[in-house]
């Protein structure tokens, strides 16, 4: 993930959700025609790397009933 850690209006957003959000999953990153959709919840588990590399961003997200394929 490429991230600014001086901007925080996304995740401290995302970290004061109280219920499950809508997620879409694409297989394919060369085709937005087939994916899946559903509700999950998100877990942010932290945030790695260094100035050097992309930022690694760990997110368990269990899902909240079933996934609908398109």
């Amino acid at each position: 993930a490429n991230a600014d850690s001086a901007q925080t209006v996304i995740f401290s957003a995302a970290t004061q959700v109280s219920g499950p959000v809508r997620w879409y999953g694409y297989p394919d990153a060369g085709s937005t025609l087939t994916f899946y959709s559903g509700l999950v919840w998100v877990q942010f588990d932290g945030l790695g790397g260094d100035v050097m590399s992309r930022e690694k961003i760990n997110v368990n997200l269990t899902g909240d009933g079933a996934l609908s394929v398109a």
